[in-house]
């Protein structure tokens, strides 16, 4: 068996947020139309029924336009939709694997 080494970070700093030079912030969160885009950004949170990204924080969104939202994971995606570390170790079930490049799910089976 190929032992394989999972990275997992831990880091309430791995996603870009408003402050952030390198990362270009969309002039509002209601630009970003999917839940994968939208999560990249700490002040902005994923309306799922409404599939539409509004301003807010893990606390809910800012204006109350949704009772069901995502803030820095889309739940109910597999791991494999991540594509970058940061985004990966955000979602509880998922790790990163940095040999592989690739986010794997973490949970027990």
């Amino acid at each position: 068996k190929a032992l394989l080494a999972i990275t997992l970070l831990v880091a309430v700093s791995a996603l870009p947020t408003a402050s952030d030079k390198s990362v270009q912030v969309p002039t509002a969160c209601t630009a970003l139309t999917a839940c994968g885009k939208c999560v990249l950004f700490s002040d902005c949170v994923w309306c799922s029924v409404e599939a539409a990204c509004v301003g807010g924080t893990e606390a809910g969104p800012n204006n109350g336009t949704c009772v069901t939202f995502d803030h820095r994971f889309c739940a109910g995606e597999p791991c494999d939709y991540y594509t970058t570390c940061g985004t990966c170790v955000n979602d509880p079930f998922c790790g990163w694997c940095a040999d592989d490049n690739e986010c794997l799910d973490m949970t027990v089976q």
